[in-house]
This record gives structure tokens, sequence and C-alpha cells, in this order.
């Protein structure tokens, strides 16, 4: 069973990492040559500031933001819980967490050289979040599978002990 868990999630990561490399990479507008970079961590929130004092559309621009970075921080999820499926060695919740941010560097650096998209460091954190947030629910879920188990052996002795 282990093993056939093993290899569903090393598939699903597959097809996960397929699916991240086309929206991110793949799908890039190359007639658009500027290369934005956003070094700042959250800058959004100063810009948010600015435009609530000009008086302009804060609410438009929050649900853009807030969309941007939930997109982000979902769509690395999966790669939090399959990771420690697939692989014994990515059990521990930094080494996920190292590997998720890793990956999302390299698509940020990728589409920076191929221009065309807005290389942002609220990305990463994000992404790495959203890696995070996956390793926790698969902890939760590994906890539940491991109370149940436990539950059914307590339960499964009381009934021996009452037969005997």
């Amino acid at each position: 069973m282990d093993r056939q868990i093993r290899k569903a999630a090393i598939l699903l990561l597959g097809i996960w990492l397929i699916i991240i490399s086309w929206i991110t990479l793949f799908n890039l507008n190359y007639a658009i040559a500027v290369r934005i970079v956003n070094g700042i961590p959250f800058l959004w929130i100063a810009e948010l500031f600015q435009i609530f004092q000009s008086g302009r559309a804060v609410l438009f621009y929050v649900r853009l933001v807030m969309k941007g970075l939930l997109i982000n921080l979902w769509m690395f999820a999966p790669a939090g819980f399959l990771m420690p499926l697939a692989f014994p060695a990515f059990r521990n919740g930094k080494r996920v967490i190292a590997a998720g941010l890793l990956f999302s560097i390299l698509i940020e650096s990728l589409q920076f050289m191929h221009g065309g998209r807005v290389v942002d460091i609220d990305d990463v954190l994000m992404n790495g979040l959203g890696t995070g947030l996956g390793f926790c629910i698969y902890q939760i879920g590994l906890f539940l599978i491991r109370t149940a188990t436990i539950g059914e052996s307590i339960n499964s002795k009381k009934r021996r002990l009452a037969a005997d």
C-alpha cells in the first residue's frame, strides 16, 4: 500500500510540475520584452496606502493583489503535500519549504530571463508559504491516520480482552 501511495504521489507531483511550468513559463507574453522586478517584500501594502490617500479605486486593487497572493499560496500547496509522500527525505518541513522556495526562485529567474512577466519577491514568499501550508496539511493527515490506527488498535485489544 505504501509503495502505491508513493508511486501515485510521484505521478501527481510530475503532473503538478507540468501544470506549474505551463502556467508560469510557457504561457509567457513574448511580445512584451520589459523586465519588471520587485525585490521589496510586500511593497503592495505601501502602494495600497498611496492609492487610499489619493482616493482611487482601492477595493479593485485590494482584490487584485489578494487574488495574486492567494493564487501563489495555493499553487504551491500540492508540492508541500506530495513531496513527503513521494520522497522519504522530504518528510522534514524545512527541506520541503526549502525545495519549494528554490523551485519558486528558479521559476522567477526563468521568467526574468525570458521577459514578459513581473518577477516579484512576494511570489517567492507566498509560494514558500504555500509549500509550508501543503506540508502542514500532510502532517495533519498523518496525525489523523495515526490517531485512527491507534484507536483501532486499542478497540481491537479491548474486544480481545472482553472475549477472553
